[in-house]
């Protein structure tokens, strides 16, 4: 749902001017540290860039339903992570790499 300050409670809302400045090939903002207190938001956070009718609004992104690689590779073969490997090398293969299927688009191999 995108609100516009208007419909933000005044206790709540914080304004300010931020210039955009060369960084590199691009451009980019800075946020004070009033405003990165305000969001909780800290070092290396993501954030979710939503532009509507001329208009950006910056959101804390939440964090990945996966954090490690072996969460992600259980999630995915659906067994623990021992058991995967496990039936890897019975099947005679080295487990140093984990298959996650067949290339789809335009991979090259």
């Amino acid at each position: 749902m995108i609100r516009s300050l208007t419909q933000i409670p005044k206790e709540t809302t914080y304004a300010t001017q931020i210039p955009v400045r060369r960084w590199g090939n691009g451009q980019a903002i800075r946020l004070s540290k009033e405003i990165l207190e305000q969001m909780h938001i800290k070092e290396n956070d993501n954030l979710n860039v939503t532009v509507h009718d001329g208009k950006m609004v910056l959101e804390k992104a939440e964090k990945p339903k996966y954090l490690s690689f072996r969460e992600r590779v259980e999630a995915f073969y659906g067994k623990p992570f021992e058991q995967v490997c496990l039936e890897r090398e019975q099947l005679g293969e080295k487990v140093e790499e984990i298959d996650t299927g067949a290339p789809v688009g335009d991979e090259y191999w």
